[in-house]
Order: structure tokens, then sequence, then C-alpha cells
């Protein structure tokens, strides 16, 4: 958009990823001549956007925006028009049955007079069912820069778009909302074990405020919305689900302990060695800038 001097990036994230993507559009427009605010959605926070675009991004959660992203859009006064990009971040790509989790979103948003220009999907190492090897892991890390450099440039030169979502993952979006209870009855049923010191990092860095300390131990309420970053941030590893094990990685989930194993590596496997499989389907066209 021509004569766009001001921009403010809104975002929730669980456990990196989406903030990495978050910090790479804020460099990018800023080195475009924007002046770019930024803020996390987390304990409540209820930012207003006033700013020529507003800049959204939320990780993907059973094929729709965590909870925080439609409660946030409820409190906004009406857009009056402002021009709004939509980034949604997941480990699969824009594949079946996420290419419809930025319907309900986009539809809110345009109920309230904003105005949803562009849209994409990027990608993160995963963090949910199956994890991604180092080296996978490090080239998605490396592609969230020419990535949001990409939207900004395309953003500001007025480019628009947006995404027609593959029929069926309509139905799957609207069909998987049941997520919001399921999550809240997976928050209330994690335990501690005895490896856990009552440290408080949990409750200091769950963006629900959805845990508290009651005698030195965690107690989770049912705000949850299935982020994990306690699961994997908790220092002694001490807290576990008790519902859906399997969902959750073993090996744990830090991006920066992968950057810090990665940082020296120049050279890669070929892309056709890392991905093998149908399901790479997406991250294949992510990194090939598709």
């Amino acid at each position: 958009m021509v004569g766009m001097q001001t921009a403010h990036i809104v975002f929730f994230s669980g456990t990196g990823g989406t903030a990495r993507v978050a910090e790479c559009l804020r460099r990018a427009f800023v080195a475009r001549g924007v002046d770019v605010t930024k803020s996390e959605l987390t304990r409540g926070a209820k930012p207003v956007p006033s700013a020529d675009l507003l800049v959204l991004l939320y990780p993907v959660y059973a094929a729709n925006a965590p909870q925080p992203i439609g409660e946030w859009i409820a409190t906004l006064p009406q857009g009056n028009g402002m021009p709004v990009v939509v980034i949604s971040v997941s480990g699969g790509g824009e594949v079946s049955p996420n290419t419809a989790c930025r319907v309900p979103t986009n539809r809110a948003l345009e109920a309230k007079g904003y105005h949803v220009l562009y849209e994409a999907m990027a990608v993160m190492p995963s963090n949910f069912l199956e994890g991604y090897s180092d080296a996978l892991s490090a080239l998605l890390l490396q592609q969230a820069t020419p990535f949001a450099e990409r939207i900004a440039e395309e953003v500001l030169s007025g480019k628009t778009k947006r995404i027609r979502p593959i029929g069926v993952d309509r139905l799957l979006t609207r069909l998987l909302l049941v997520e919001h209870f399921g999550s809240r009855m997976f928050g209330k049923h994690l335990k501690t074990n005895e490896h856990c010191t009552g440290c408080g990092w949990c409750a200091d860095h769950c963006p629900r405020g959805n845990i508290t300390l009651t005698d030195g131990r965690p107690v989770f309420g049912n705000r949850c919305v299935l982020c994990t970053r306690c699961l994997y941030g908790c220092p002694t590893k001490a807290i576990a689900p008790q519902f859906v094990k399997f969902a959750v990685l073993k090996q744990g989930f830090d991006l920066e302990a992968v950057e810090a194993r990665t940082q020296a590596m120049t050279e890669f496997p070929p892309v056709e060695e890392l991905m093998k499989g149908s399901g790479y389907g997406g991250v294949r066209k992510y990194l090939e800038g598709r």
C-alpha cells in the first residue's frame, strides 16, 4: 500500500515459532521505512491497533486459530476499513486440513469492519505429534526471514492475496472447534512429578494465566489452549499430560536449543532426504517459496 507509514503487529505464540515469524515481519517492515509496534496476546492483553496496517499472527491449533485470537477480536472497536494481513503458522504448511484455518478469523475481522487484504501460511518446526530433524528445523527457521521480506514487499507494493480453502476443510474447521473444550480438559489434568521444584516458571510463563502456585506446587485451571509452553519449557521437565500423551514430543521442543546446535551448519542434505513421504508437501512448497 503506497504511503503506508505505520503497522501494528499482534500475535499469539505458544512455544515461540509464531513469535519468531512476528519478529521477522517487524524487521522486514522496518527495513522498508514503516514504523512498527508489536504486541503479544498474553494474560488477557487487549491491544488496540492504531496504525495504517494491522498484521495478525497465530499458530494453527486443530485447523483453527487458538481461542485467544477470537476473544481478542471480539473486544476490538470497529475497524472502519483498516487493512489487515493475517498470517497463520503451522508445522505442515498450506495443506489440508489447514487451508481453512484463517476463514473464521477473517470473517470475524470483516464483521468488525476490517479489510483482510492479504493472508499466508508460515511453517515452523513441528512441536506436535511428530518432531522434525535439526537440519529441517534449521532450514525452516532460516526461511522465516525471506518469507517475511516477501510479504512486506508485496503488501507495501499494493498486492492483495486471499487463498481459496479446500471445501472439506471449511467443514473440518468447524467440527474441530471441539478442540477448545478438549484443550481445557487437557490443561486441567496436567500433572507434576517428583522433579517439580516449585520454581514457578510455568505460572510465570503461561500466556493464559492458567497456572498458579499453591503451597509451592502448580495448580492447573480450565483456561488452557494447549499451547504446550509449560510442558516443553519446564526447567526440570516435571509437567506431563494425562490425556493425548502421544501428541507431545518425547524429545521435547526448544527452538533456541535447535539454533544453538545448528548455528555452525553451512550445508544441508537435499530437501528430498529431509522430507521423505507425502506428509511434507506443504513444507516442501514453503521452503521452495511457493
